[in-house]
């Protein structure tokens, strides 16, 4: 039986979203969150909770943590 098309859509516009996180949310040589930094002026340490997200969706919808490119 098919998936449904609808639920399809909704995974793959989800890991679209993760991917443009973990693009974004990236480490510094110091290990604070890039992404944090430049969006909300955050001090974070990476893994940030939006990369932790994004990670877990990965590895739960898309095989891997990485986004794909």
């Amino acid at each position: 039986m098919d998936a449904d098309p609808a639920a399809q859509d909704a995974i793959e516009r989800t890991l679209a979203a993760a991917d443009e996180v973990l693009r974004r949310h990236t480490s510094d040589a110091g290990g604070t969150c890039w992404g944090c930094r430049d969006v909300w002026g955050r001090l974070a340490p990476y893994p940030c909770q939006q990369a932790k997200w994004a990670m877990a969706v990965r590895a739960a919808y898309g095989g891997d943590e990485r986004p794909v490119s």
